[in-house]
């Protein structure tokens, strides 16, 4: 749709249009509406009053058959495509089920019978696409990304070892896949719909950019950098290198400065010459700060895919800094009272905490999470309820 004057609109208005790009989410709004009519299909089945929709039905299937085998040998034999069993395969599922569905009319078949055929056939049909990259046994023709994965147990084995948190870089011509997700540890990059604004706003890759993240470690079979130390060699060959540059996942600041837009932000993000390790910059009003000269005793306890926990002893007025995405829907609270989220140097996020002792709490709570909630309970309640008061109009 990019070449669409009403694409962009869309894209930017309308929600979940910006997932368009991924297939899945089309696949899944599908098989969500299809499946009520499957059920209204199969009850109508059931009743058996329609003869004439139950033979229709069947000659459907057989003809359904019929057409993706003429449409898959004229490819095979005109286009010299590559043969391909999935076609075949429900193709001949087709005219299976059609069979059962014959056999259930006539009587031949008995309706339990009939079920559990048609279960099977379907468990058939959903490996055949589902379970496509996860074959019995390995064939040249098809990548097993089971087997690929198995390989690199010993690195995550070891990256667990290390000194928590452990955040890392992968390098996705080695390991075409999401490692991190796959082994449970927090990865830097990999696969994904899309991204949020603030880390492709400038160069998620920069070395600089990496280390406000606190990516501590590179997975890689290219030579380590000078600043990289080898700590691991596994038995594909990958290398595990230290980056002892990497931040801290969270750490105070004493110095807050104020940019105007992008490109100021820009310039001093990737540059050198400015200290985020001690210093931090904002869009807007920067909030005011105590000058310390030296490291604070701030600490991560924990963290997940929407919590954080950290406890601070300052021993002066600072910016907590942490080295995760910024992003809308999450809030913070100091010794239990609400506090604001910043966003610092325009990609991480920042809290400003008095000197002492204090406990920093963030936790993720999107509006949207409880609109949806509150509409699924709505469709959840209101269903049975319109239901229940359609048949007591229809008895009257």
């Amino acid at each position: 749709g990019r070449n669409n004057v009403f694409h962009g609109i869309l894209y930017a208005v309308v929600p979940l249009v910006e997932k368009a790009r991924t297939p899945a989410m089309a696949v899944f709004i599908f098989h969500f509406g299809i499946a009520v009519l499957i059920a209204y299909g199969i009850d109508s089945y059931l009743k058996g009053t329609n003869t004439e929709w139950q033979r229709r039905a069947i000659r459907i299937l057989v003809g359904l058959a019929v057409v993706v085998l003429t449409i898959g040998a004229f490819l095979v034999l005109t286009e010299k495509m590559s043969a391909e069993d999935r076609w075949v395969v429900d193709a001949f599922l087709a005219l299976l089920f059609a069979a059962v569905l014959y056999g259930w009319r006539r009587g031949t078949i008995s309706q339990t019978s009939a079920c559990v055929l048609a279960i099977g056939l379907m468990l058939i049909e959903w490996n055949n696409y589902a379970g496509f990259y996860w074959p019995n046994k390995d064939e040249t023709n098809r990548t097993s990304y089971l087997k690929n994965l198995r390989e690199f147990v010993d690195i995550a084995g070891v990256l667990r070892t290390r000194q928590w948190p452990v955040r890392v870089e992968v390098s996705d011509q080695d390991i075409p896949s999401n490692f991190g997700d796959w082994q449970g540890i927090d990865q830097w990059g990999g696969y994904t719909a899309s991204l949020p604004l603030n880390l492709i706003r400038f160069d998620q890759f920069n070395p600089r950019v990496k280390r406000l993240f606190g990516v501590n470690y590179t997975l890689t079979k290219e030579a380590a950098k000078p600043d990289q130390q080898e700590v691991f060699r596994g038995a594909s060959g990958l290398k595990v290198l230290w980056n002892p540059g990497a931040f801290p996942r969270v750490w105070a600041v004493h110095e807050v400065v104020e940019v105007h837009d992008d490109g100021e932000a820009a310039g001093l993000l990737l540059n050198e010459g400015f200290d985020l390790r001690h210093k931090a910059f904002v869009l807007g009003p920067a909030p005011k700060v105590e000058t310390f000269e030296g490291d604070e005793d701030v600490r991560l306890l924990s963290r997940t895919g929407g919590s954080l926990l950290v406890e601070a002893n300052l021993k002066r007025k600072g910016m907590l800094v942490f080295g995760e995405s910024w992003f809308p829907g999450w809030k913070a609270t100091v010794d239990g009272k609400p506090v604001k989220i910043y966003e610092a140097d325009r990609m991480a996020r920042g809290v400003v905490v008095e000197a002492g002792h204090h406990r920093v709490e963030m936790t993720y709570r999107p509006g949207s999470v409880y609109a949806g909630a509150f509409m699924t309970l709505a469709g959840v309640v209101g269903a049975p309820l319109l239901l229940f008061v359609s048949r007591r109009r229809r008895r009257k």
